[in-house]
């Protein structure tokens, strides 16, 4: 057997109950969409959508996160429902892809002769 039907084989259940209960998944992602679409911060002082975004992105970032997106993100392909997988990848964009909701620290890239500069100057002050 190949590598493809014995991941297919060992991912069928989780198939089956994406396509035995996709109408209350749709539901759910519709739900999602509409929320995370909907201007929420100006009709209430906090704003939990937005706070759900930043958890999740911050969750799905790290690299067992990413592992489970994947296999999910297959599970819900080889189900063969387009409107689920439509909704899906239209959520996992919105988490993955916009810079405002993604809470991780970037890499700052430091320049070796900015910083011989700095301890120069640095020196020149003790003095």
């Amino acid at each position: 057997m190949n590598l493809q039907a014995n991941v297919n084989k060992a991912l069928s259940p989780m198939s089956s109950f994406i396509n035995k209960n996709n109408k209350v998944i749709n539901l759910l992602l519709i739900t999602l969409v509409v929320l995370v679409i909907f201007p929420v911060e100006y009709f209430v002082d906090s704003n939990p959508v937005e706070e759900m975004q930043t958890t999740l992105s911050v969750l799905i970032s790290s690299p067992m996160g990413l592992v489970v997106t994947c296999i999910l993100t297959y599970v819900i392909f080889s189900s063969n429902n387009v409107v689920t997988f439509t909704l899906y990848m239209f959520l996992l964009h919105k988490l993955l892809d916009h810079e405002d909701t993604l809470a991780l620290p970037t890499p700052t890239v430091v320049d070796e002769e900015e910083e011989e500069e700095e301890e120069e100057e640095e020196e020149e002050e003790e003095e």
